[in-house]
């Protein structure tokens, strides 16, 4: 049995310009995010020996103005704690249980994209509790970003933590 596909992000854009975009099976999403039934690697990026890659997603890492204040937004929000002492310029945030993504921050200078090219996904179990997390994050500082791409049926807000930095809060029970 092959991955869970990713659910979220629900709206399809026009790709008519990309191979394959005319097929209306073909699942699209704003940020094209799809897991394939079966993945195979090129021998060059396969361990030797092993059916898998050798890497993993370690860290997201964040670029922000104040890592401080970043830092005490991501725990609450995600109740993640440092994984050693935060400096002025660092830290790197990691889940209390000591399971799932580790979340760095780095003090950056450079401008908040309007429509960045990465952004984090979280992921609520439904709409009650979307609703509830969305309120939750901008108790905790976060903000809306008004996103006049949102389709009429979204399963997803788009939100700014306290850098600027933008994310989504997904109803993931839609299917």
């Amino acid at each position: 049995m092959g991955p869970e596909p990713l659910t979220g992000h629900t709206r399809t854009t026009d790709t008519t310009d990309r191979p394959g975009a005319a097929d209306p099976r073909r699942a699209r999403t704003p940020l094209e995010l799809r897991v394939p039934q079966h993945h195979s690697m090129p021998p060059e990026f396969v361990g030797i020996g092993q059916n898998r890659p050798m890497l993993k997603v370690g860290s997201v890492v964040l670029g922000v103005a104040d890592v401080p204040r970043a830092a005490a937004f991501w725990r609450a929000a995600l109740g993640y704690v440092p994984r050693e002492e935060m400096t002025d310029d660092w830290v790197v945030l990691v889940p209390e249980n000591g399971v799932g993504t580790q979340l760095s921050l780095g003090l950056s200078e450079s401008p908040v994209q309007p429509r960045p090219r990465v952004h984090l996904d979280l992921y609520a179990r439904d709409a009650a509790d979307q609703a509830a997390e969305v309120e939750r994050l901008l108790a905790l500082g976060a903000r809306r970003v008004e996103w006049d791409d949102y389709p009429d049926d979204a399963d997803f807000v788009v939100l700014a933590d306290t850098e600027g930095n933008r994310f989504c809060v997904i109803d993931t029970g839609r299917g």
